[in-house]
């Protein structure tokens, strides 16, 4: 929390009192007079870049004019520190015959993540922002990870639905990705649905157009939000330009346009525009980290040809191969990085494939479910990776062909395998389930 310090002068005496929120507020030696309301002739604001000090006095909430004494200014204060964009707010006034001056030294933070409008489908988003920076003192665009401007934007996103009769509550969430560090704050319209009734692709030929329909059909029906339509894009979209060597294709919007209205349901189609970029040619495939396997046998796994455009999708269904290819040998944590280098002069692009190959691992042990006792033993006997043998992770396969030669009863089950890797041990756990088909 910011620290707040004051500095008070009264007549010829000179007090100091620094007040910490952490900690207690130093008493002074002297006792000081009791004060009395004046009026707030002057504020002058220091360390602002940002934010004008216009803003700040907003959200400071105090005027010049105004009848202040020691516990306002002290309230006022504090709720400028709570708001968040600043790391430290240090204050001095000085009571005089004609009123209080008051000296205002900030730190703004760059601790600052953007906002996200998940479902405001009446509003473009570049509206919203001018709309909030009309209505909320410091708010520019991006916001803190914690303080009450947060509370703020979502009450002036709240108002704004009223005044427009607009249905729905407004709610806010810091959002992160995976075990990461909060990078967005989502605003969200709940209490009523935004069923998504159609999709297009502004700006794509007829053949995208088919392709990108076919890649998000799942989502119709399902409820709009940005963050839906993002990740989908990603997954789905995305790739169907990867594939042909549109490497860079990013999504530029997504445009909800509302069908209809009730207070329940609000049906809406979404514009999805799609950048695709340049068709990048793939230039040269280069191996790094190799040693279990030659780099002619890593090689032969790809498919992609120098000269032709670079299939992003394919590269990744070939280095699940080369993972395949790795864990047959026992190296079941193996993965592959892919370093691009491109060369926008030539459209071109050279991948480097940096391999990290771990330990290899052992036979553990086998389990068996789903069978009687005589048959479960049948089928332990039937699995041929011994413990510690060099585990081979394409083993399944033959055992399947084998059980089902050795074992009438296996023909009418399904038999599912699980592997528990030992990472401390180096060893793989198998568990084999039959079950009904």
């Amino acid at each position: 929390m910011p620290k707040l310090t004051r500095l008070v002068s009264l007549s010829y005496l000179l007090f100091i009192c620094t007040l910490a929120l952490a900690a207690p507020p130093v008493k002074p030696k002297t006792k000081l007079p009791p004060a009395t309301p004046t009026k707030l002739l002057e504020v002058v604001v220091h360390g602002n870049s940002r934010y004008t000090t216009e803003q700040i006095l907003t959200a400071w909430g105090l005027k010049l004019g105004d009848t202040v004494e020691k516990p306002t200014l002290d309230t006022a204060i504090q709720r400028l520190g709570d708001v968040g964009v600043f790391t430290d707010v240090q204050y001095t006034y000085s009571f005089e015959r004609t009123g209080t001056k008051v000296d205002l030294q900030v730190s703004e933070s760059d601790k600052l993540i953007p906002v996200r409008f998940q479902n405001f489908v009446w509003f473009r988003d570049a509206d919203l922002l001018d709309k909030l920076k009309q209505r909320v003192p410091l708010f520019q665009g991006l916001l803190p990870a914690s303080g009450s401007i947060s509370a703020d934007v979502s009450d002036a996103l709240q108002t704004l639905l009223i005044e427009n009769k607009l249905p729905g509550h407004v709610s806010y969430i810091d959002s992160a990705a995976l075990q990461g560090a909060v990078d967005a704050v989502d605003f969200t319209v709940t209490g009523v649905n935004f069923p998504i009734h159609d999709l297009n692709f502004p700006g794509a030929s007829p053949a995208d157009a088919t392709a990108l329909t076919a890649a998000t059909q799942n989502l119709h029906g399902t409820d709009y939000s940005y963050s839906r339509i993002a990740a989908n894009v990603r997954l789905t979209v995305l790739p169907v330009y990867q594939e042909r060597g549109y490497l860079r294709a990013l999504l530029v919007e997504a445009v909800p346009t509302v069908v209809s209205q009730s207070d329940q349901e609000i049906p809406v189609d979404v514009a999805v525009r799609i950048a695709p970029g340049n068709v990048y040619q793939l230039s040269a495939i280069h191996w790094a980290g190799n040693s279990v396997f030659p780099t002619s046998s890593l090689q032969q796994k790809i498919e992609l040809q120098p000269g032709h455009p670079a299939n992003a999708v394919r590269l990744q269904d070939n280095l699940r191969e080369v993972q395949k290819l790795y864990g047959a040998r026992g190296y079941m944590a193996a993965s592959v990085k892919v370093d691009p280098a491109f060369d926008d002069a030539h459209t071109s692009v050279a991948y480097t494939l940096l391999v990290s190959e771990g330990d290899q691992y052992h036979m553990g042990e086998v389990e068996v479910t789903g069978l009687d006792a005589k048959t479960t033993r049948l089928a332990r006997e039937s699995w041929g990776l011994r413990e510690g043998e060099p585990y081979d992770g394409s083993y399944f396969q033959t055992f399947m062909k084998q059980i089902l030669e050795t074992l009438d009863a296996a023909r009418s089950l399904h038999v599912s395998l699980k592997e528990s890797l030992n990472s401390a041990e180096k060893t793989v756990d198998v568990t084999l389930t039959f079950s009904p088909q």
